[in-house]
């Protein structure tokens, strides 16, 4: 049936000339064990039509893919990609092409291209712009795919799902005896020869920032393969699989929300093993270089220092991060638990260093620890270094309350260096005393008051700390 539906497919493309073989370039990634031909539109083993590539192969064995690739969409109709068993074809326009393989100390083929789903019908075209690097290393039973996906078309796209589509073959002319099935707890879906004869291997692929969604299937149309796609790949079944037959596969990671310019970064890896377990173990590999090779947050410094006021200041800085959605700011109770003081936005994915700070003007007198917890745009998550700070004035400081203007509270901190009489009130604008806020001996330190101006009238208003012969005074604004 699909060499029948292939040279149908081949015919009308030679009459209609719609088929552009000149910009449908392709590498072959070969590890010595794996080999796929990646194409620089999305594509994956074969193009749209299988009339180029040479496929998925594993350590010798025939071809096991008819033909698959990138997929994306956030809606049943906003759906585009490469699904050249069906009927999306050639959605996807290049912009910037393939030049070769280089090479790094940790993988010694790495080919990078770029397009967009520019040819999609304006009805299933999101917009996105997709860098699409693919990287592989001899030895390795895996090849991955790395997408650093742009939104450059001036408004947020929301809720959207990547994905990778394949119509396997384990077995090639036995692919009507295949199957399949899903290791949740590795975000993988595969695919084998019932019977193993003449290929006994497995072949999958997993999604490195999370699964959203996952099937392996018989079903498909020309006509609902948009729809289908993007439920297969927002959504998880798990279903059993037990009747032979010519199986495709979907998975997705999501969803992602892009503001206009925002980037984010997503994975997947081509898995393949001699067995069940063997693809399980190689896909924890990938999972492993991925998590810890390719896309960390490279944190190159995390400090805490005292201002003269008080006040901790966090200073850390990143040389490289990838789908860095945030940082958040966690600090040490007295129970040992930490919690949350704060966020500050990442950078998405750069190769560029950027400086970040965060100023905890909670603070008193004492020793506090901090650490920060840096969130992927996919909810993935890991903690740095924990940094100590002593807080202790000094000298004598009086804070500019925060916040200001204030209705109807505000907090005011300040700091003595010795222990003694400390008296802190707050007037009005004619100079009548309103509150007393401190009136007694304290200990030397920072210490925070809370000033309550509910049954105050709206405006300007003065604070006054005064310490044996130290005064100073502050402008306050009340709004109401």
């Amino acid at each position: 049936m699909k060499i029948f539906l292939l040279t149908v497919i081949i015919f009308f493309l030679s009459i209609a000339f719609i088929q552009d073989t000149s910009a449908q370039n392709f590498l072959d990634h070969s590890t010595g064990n794996l080999a796929v031909s990646v194409f620089e539109e999305g594509a994956i083993g074969f193009n749209d039509a299988a009339t180029l590539g040479n496929g998925v192969v594993f350590m010798g064995n025939v071809n096991a893919s008819f033909t698959g690739g990138f997929i994306m969409g956030n809606s049943t109709t906003k759906c585009s990609g490469h699904l050249g068993s069906f009927s999306i074809l050639n959605e996807m326009v290049t912009s910037v092409p393939f030049t070769g393989f280089s090479s790094n100390s940790n993988f010694n083929q790495i080919a990078s291209c770029t397009f967009s789903d520019g040819a999609a019908p304006v009805a299933n075209r999101l917009g996105l712009t997709i860098q699409q690097t693919s990287l592989s290393n001899t030895g390795d039973d895996f090849i991955f795919l790395d997408f650093v996906i742009t939104n450059n078309t001036g408004n947020a796209v929301n809720g959207f799902y990547v994905g990778q589509f394949q119509d396997w073959d384990v077995g090639g002319a036995a692919f009507t005896m295949n199957r399949g099935g899903y290791d949740q707890a590795r975000d993988l879906a595969y695919i084998y020869l019932n019977g193993g004869n003449p290929d006994p291997s497995y072949y999958g692929f997993a999604a490195l920032s999370g699964m959203s969604g996952a099937r392996v299937t018989l079903a498909g149309t020309g006509a609902t393969v948009r729809d289908s796609s993007y439920a297969w790949m927002s959504t998880y079944l798990g279903e059993a699989i037990t009747v032979d037959g010519d199986y495709r596969s979907w998975i997705g990671s999501g969803p992602f929300n892009l503001a206009a310019g925002q980037t984010v970064r997503v994975g997947f890896a081509i898995v393949a093993g001699t067995n069940l377990a063997d693809l399980q173990a190689n896909t924890d590999a990938a999972q492993n270089i991925w998590n810890n090779v390719i896309v960390p947050v490279e944190l190159t410094s995390f400090t805490a220092d005292v201002t003269n006021e008080g006040t901790v200041i966090l200073n850390w800085s990143t040389a490289t991060e990838t789908n860095n959605h945030m940082f958040e700011i966690q600090r040490q109770a007295l129970d040992g638990e930490f919690f949350s003081i704060g966020f500050v936005n990442g950078q998405g994915t750069t190769t560029e260093t950027h400086e970040y700070s965060y100023i905890d003007r909670t603070v008193t007198t004492g020793t506090y620890t901090y650490r920060l917890k840096q969130i992927d745009y996919d909810g993935r998550f890991s903690y740095s270094p924990t940094v100590e700070v002593d807080v202790l004035p000094t000298q004598f400081i009086l804070e500019q309350n925060y916040p200001n203007p204030f209705n109807p509270s505000t907090n005011i901190k300040f700091g003595v260096p010795e222990s003694g009489f400390v008296r802190l009130s707050v007037y009005n604008i004619v100079g009548e005393e309103v509150d007393v806020l401190v009136n007694g001996n304290i200990e030397a330190g920072v210490h925070n008051v809370t000033f309550d101006a509910g049954n105050l009238p709206s405006g300007p208003y003065f604070y006054k700390l005064q310490s044996g012969n130290s005064v100073e005074v502050k402008k306050l604004l009340l709004t109401k």
